[in-house]
């Protein structure tokens, strides 16, 4: 146990537990809750069972002090963070609504980017990754529905490979780049991944088509790694990828769109 960081958010805790565990007993519990997920919700009408974020209990042997500010550690819960609400200027607010009465054409490419945040807050990146992919296919890929077509397509386009160099230019957590380039790996093993191939936008853009065209199919091979609802982590890499791309161009879009404005009457 150790003191979190000051200043702390108004729902951080006053300490930070750190703690070993087994991988393989862990992983073998999760797997047995799964089976059970899986199997009850045929049978009843099952939300979920929350085995990704489960409750834990520290326990105390004889001897160890507990301090009391430490609080009631019988039920701690780690889940993903909320967002801070937001407090929004109200001359941003007022632009932003002129820009949406301006902008009919782009109603249903933006309705997927709220989807695909709420469904990334929720854990749901294979969900996520979709609608952000489908932002591009509808601003990028020139109504085609094929896979070589639209890759094409998003190749052609300066715009969409401006902002992959961007990406590569930022900054992400290591977990995300270690997802992405072990995709990067796994879809190019006949090819040396140098510097300059890492940086080439076209291998980007065909692992987004690829990994769209793998994700929508199952075919229930245990010895082939798959999408499915218990290996949404697997791919928070390529979605919050999807998600920085599908950005930009969004507003990149927006930013095409002529405004319009209340105007002063004289009276």
């Amino acid at each position: 146990m150790e003191p979190a960081p000051e200043p702390r958010t108004p729902n951080r805790a006053p300490y930070i537990v750190r703690a070993t565990g087994d991988p393989e007993l862990i992983k073998s519990v999760i797997s047995d809750l799964q089976c059970l997920e899986s199997t009850l919700a045929v049978y009843f009408p099952l939300r979920s069972i929350n085995w990704h974020y489960p409750t834990t209990s520290v326990l105390f042997e004889d001897g160890d002090e507990r301090d009391p500010k430490w609080g009631n550690l019988d039920n701690l819960r780690i889940s993903r963070p909320q967002p801070e609400p937001e407090q929004i200027p109200e001359d941003t607010f007022v632009s932003v609504a002129f820009q949406a009465f301006a902008s009919e054409s782009l109603v249903i490419v933006r309705s997927f980017w709220r989807e695909g945040r709420n469904e990334v807050r929720a854990g749901k990146f294979i969900n996520g990754f979709f609608n952000y992919y489908f932002i591009l296919e509808g601003l990028y890929g020139d109504r085609k529905t094929k896979n070589d077509a639209i890759a094409a397509k998003f190749k052609g386009s300066a715009e969409l490979r401006t902002f992959i160099e961007h990406y590569l230019k930022d900054k992400h957590p290591e977990h995300h780049m270690e997802q992405v380039s072990a995709m990067l790996l796994e879809a190019n093993p006949n090819v040396e991944l140098k510097l300059e191939t890492l940086t080439n936008p076209d291998l980007y853009i065909e692992l987004l088509v690829s990994t769209r065209g793998k994700l929508h199919h199952f075919s229930n091979n245990p010895n082939r790694p798959q999408g499915s609802p218990l290996s949404h982590d697997e791919y928070e890499g390529v979605a919050m990828f999807a998600q920085y791309i599908a950005l930009r161009a969004l507003l990149a879009a927006a930013s095409k769109v002529k405004r319009t404005g209340f105007r002063e009457v004289p009276t």
